[in-house]
């Protein structure tokens, strides 16, 4: 399952990301945080924040589903910042989406 839905009429709710975490949650598991991710992330490139990065957003879900964070209107706004190009999947060696 995608973290991120790629049809543009869905509207994205944090309230959907908590629903959905557990089916996610062996792509968040899986991460090994090489950060390959980060290595080609244009939002990175042109933003410099880690948050931003898929591994950066597999943390801030990881802190949701652990009851480490306690500010989901903030988490998602950061996890909104992302162009869907796929770039991050290519070089992922665990290909999460």
């Amino acid at each position: 399952m995608s973290i991120f839905s790629k049809k543009a009429s869905r509207s994205f709710s944090i309230r959907d990301t908590l629903k959905n975490i557990e089916e996610i949650s062996n792509e968040i598991d899986s991460c090994k945080k090489c950060g390959r991710c980060q290595s080609v992330c244009p939002v990175f490139k042109e933003t410099g924040f880690e948050y931003l990065t898929s591994r950066g957003k597999i943390a801030l879900l990881n802190g949701l589903r652990e009851n480490i964070l306690s500010r989901p209107r903030e988490i998602e706004k950061r996890l909104r910042f992302c162009l869907l190009c796929g770039k991050c999947r290519e070089v992922c060696p665990q290909k999460i989406d």
